[in-house]
């Protein structure tokens, strides 16, 4: 009984866990810059009416707990707008449920794609890594595990 008591308020709790909403660019991009030298970033933008963005999800999270990965933090930038804020939850709260997700809502795109990443045409899904200085950028679905697993370690030989 105890253990259900647990379970039930475990998801209770992941129903009604809060994802950071940010509304403009200039609030988002503070989360970017908010990187320390010795931790690998990897920003995935995707929204949830994405079928390709929903597809690659699971890569991402293998990615993530992958051992020897403890020094890369994989954080969920979704592009769900506002009003879809609720069934961004109950997503994130079956398919998601503990991983860095943020909300991002400023649909002001071309004031601020460009400064995410000046190849960027704004289609989704897209990544960016980021370590250190270096930077790179993917507008494409990854396919499978071994295709983001590739492409990072890709990215960290540059």
């Amino acid at each position: 009984m105890k253990g259900l008591l647990l379970f039930l308020s475990l998801f209770s709790f992941g129903l009604n866990a809060q994802i950071p909403l940010y509304e403009k660019y200039i609030q988002f991009e503070k989360v970017l810059l908010q990187t320390n030298q010795d931790t690998q970033y990897l920003y995935n933008f995707w929204a949830t009416w994405c079928k390709p963005c929903v597809e690659e999800l699971p890569h991402f999270v293998d990615f993530s707990k992958k051992p020897g990965n403890e020094k890369i933090k994989v954080v969920f930038v979704s592009l769900d707008s506002k009003k879809d804020s609720d069934k961004l939850k109950n997503f994130v709260a079956k398919h998601l449920p503990n991983e860095k997700v943020i909300q991002f809502t400023d649909n002001k795109y071309n004031d601020w794609i460009d400064k995410v990443d000046i190849s960027w045409s704004g289609s989704i899904p897209a990544s960016l890594f980021i370590f250190g200085n270096r930077k790179a950028f993917y507008e494409k679905q990854f396919e499978s595990f071994d295709d983001l697993q590739n492409t990072w370690l890709t990215f960290l030989k540059q």
